[in-house]
């Protein structure tokens, strides 16, 4: 969608970034945009950085209540929305303060093109947020909303794909006029949520047995649509095309013919939906597809061999995992005969970029615990859920814990009451009384150093206990122990020796290691059968790349996370980008170790 000013009369300037490759030269232009006088201030960009897996980081502050679009180009010239985002759209934004909101994102597309520039402008309140498809008429909104749902609008008309969770799951969202159901399982097909969706123009499109098990209200707007159908309602065409189960002892999950996959053509673009499904003949067969949403949740649908293999095969331009969930640790790193089985970054990294196809991980699919990495112990699985920068939410054995929570009520949100809390020093992004008070449960457990329990209200004192250095602790069927957090480096008085913690959990024996605020101290180097890792990289405050890569590289956790690792200007510019540059400590820490690094999404869509 080409963009026009909103006011020719009332110029503002924005700042625009360019990306270009293959020259490591990186340029930061600033043009003329139109806002319209009674308009709150432009969004401020704040950080432009390369990556070394050759993306591009870029964030914004924006006033809060400010509703927004990205838009690219290569030329200068020709604009398209790219992205409509708002600070009520938790893909995107993290609070910073009462009246400032910080939006953040990669850009995947910069690894397959030669140039790219980027504005921002207003946009009305009441857009859809989501990304952009440019058609011949008019933009397709994409809007995931929860595992196999989302919507899309396009032309003023909004497009339902399996929606479920109830009308709360859809609210602020105008109703359907086109619905479309792959089949009949329940994550996929709700009554009740057609009925909160339908309005007076809806029409519904499904397979027999979907409409076999409809009520006579919503069989009354419902089409049949069968394996090879076609339909033209509102100017789109719709294709009911194969999904079914090909492994043997997954046939029952979704047979042969039952169930639909769609292929929408809406202003000359094709959109593939896939359902639940292996890589099928018919997947692998498809042609000229702009967008596909992969489905990637073994044993009911692929796995990440099945899902990589048939994106090369059938080459969309841009591929949207979805209907997935978490996904398990392998004891040497993510290959294809351990499993790993629906590992989204790892699916991402394997499609690679020689083939020009865009991955793009919304994680707006899943919320809070829901989704989570998963690590087998002797007692059931580990659920390991970033939360941001430090703080880390784990479930085991029916407890909740977590590591320096913070971000006050609004940053734990949706999250369960805690079992057990561990703080690692009085640093605000690591403690937060707020955070502390939003989590508090009736058998909640708070372990702090002694600094941080001195200023804490009673409310939460009563419930918190001293940790020093080399303390151990035992309750819930977990270990403790305390180990040192500090700097080393002359002008670094940040974290002074023995005022900090770091801890080790052992939990159904599996050894967990969060390091807090640290630098790669020689307790560090000395841990021993470490699990699972959680390194910060935060110079001049913690390690930079190279320092934590060497320390990784010497104790040898199985798996280790990158975190604390927020942008430079956030802190006023103090920072070095290049110092916590996560893809380049993953090649640092290699893989002749077998180590694996896993990075999440502790910074928005970073």
């Amino acid at each position: 969608m080409k963009s026009t000013p909103r006011c020719s009369n009332e110029i503002s300037l924005t700042e625009i970034f360019k990306h270009a490759r293959p020259t490591p030269l990186l340029c930061l232009l600033v043009v003329g945009l139109a806002y319209s006088a009674v308009a709150q201030q432009p969004p401020q960009w704040l950080k432009f950085q390369p990556l070394a897996n050759q993306e591009v980081y870029l964030s914004m502050r924006a006033s809060t209540g400010q509703a927004f679009d990205i838009q690219i180009s290569s030329d200068l010239k020709q604009w398209d929305t790219w992205r409509t985002v708002s600070p009520a759209d938790s893909e995107y934004f993290s609070f910073l303060a009462a009246t400032n909101q910080l939006f953040a994102f990669t850009d995947p597309f910069t690894r397959l093109v030669q140039h790219r520039f980027y504005r921002a402008a207003l946009a009305d309140t009441n857009a859809l947020t989501g990304d952009h498809l440019a058609t011949a008429q008019g933009d397709v909104v994409i809007h995931p909303i929860h595992h196999g749902t989302f919507v899309m609008s396009w032309a003023g008309k909004m497009i339902y794909a399996d929606p479920t969770g109830g009308a709360i799951a859809f609210q602020g969202l105008p109703p359907a006029d086109l619905l479309l159901i792959t089949h009949i399982h329940p994550d996929h097909f709700d009554t009740n949520t057609l009925q909160a969706v339908k309005g007076p123009s809806t029409r519904i499109f499904a397979p027999q047995n979907v409409f076999d098990a409809m009520p006579g209200s919503l069989k009354s707007i419902t089409t049949v649509m069968p394996n090879g159908a076609t339909a033209s309602p509102t100017g789109i065409l719709i294709e009911a095309v194969a999904m079914y189960n090909t492994t043997p002892g997954r046939l029952n999950f979704h047979p042969r013919g039952l169930g639909n996959g769609y292929i929408l053509t809406i202003g000359g673009k094709r959109i593939y939906i896939s359902g639940d499904t292996e890589d099928i003949p018919e997947m692998r067969a498809l042609k000229n597809i702009d967008v596909a949403f992969l489905s990637m949740n073994p044993p009911f649908t692929m796995d990440v061999r099945q899902a990589v293999s048939a994106v090369r095969e059938f080459k969309p331009r841009v591929v949207y995992p979805y209907h997935y969930r978490g996904v398990k640790m392998g004891p040497t790193g993510p290959d294809f005969t351990q499993p790993v089985t629906q590992d989204i970054d790892l699916f991402k990294e394997l499609v690679g970029t020689e083939l020009g196809i865009e991955v793009r991980l919304r994680h707006s699919w899943y919320t809070k615990l829901e989704v989570g990495d998963r690590l087998e112990t002797d007692q059931g699985d580990l659920i390991i859920h970033p939360i941001h920068h430090s703080s880390v939410a784990m479930e085991w054995a029916g407890k909740t814990i977590y590591f320096d929570p913070t971000g006050g009520s609004a940053g734990v949100q949706g999250y369960p009451a805690a079992d057990l809390i561990l703080i690692s020093h009085i640093h605000g992004d690591h403690f937060n009384t707020n955070s502390l008070a939003a989590l508090k449960g009736p058998n909640t457990i708070i372990l702090a150093p002694p600094t941080v329990v001195a200023v804490m209200p009673g409310s939460l004192r009563e419930i918190a206990f001293e940790m020093t250095n080399g303390a151990t602790a035992n309750l819930f069927g977990l270990s403790v122990e305390v180990v040192p957090s500090y700097n080393t480096t002359p002008g670094r008085p940040f974290h002074p020796k023995g005022v900090g913690n770091g801890y080790v959990l052992t939990l159904g024996g599996k050894r967990v290691y969060h390091a807090g605020d640290t630098e790669d101290i020689p307790e560090m180097r000395a841990l021993k059968n470490i699990d699972v890792a959680f390194v910060p990289m935060n110079p001049p405050f913690t390690m930079d790349v190279n320092r934590a890569a060497n320390a990784v590289r010497e104790f040898k956790p199985r798996v280790v996370y990158p975190n604390h690792s927020i942008a430079p200007p956030l802190l006023g510019g103090i920072l070095d980008g290049a110092a916590q540059d996560v893809s380049r400590f993953k090649q640092l820490v290699g893989t002749d170790l077998g180590i694996e690094v896993r990075w999440r999404r502790w910074y928005v869509d970073y």
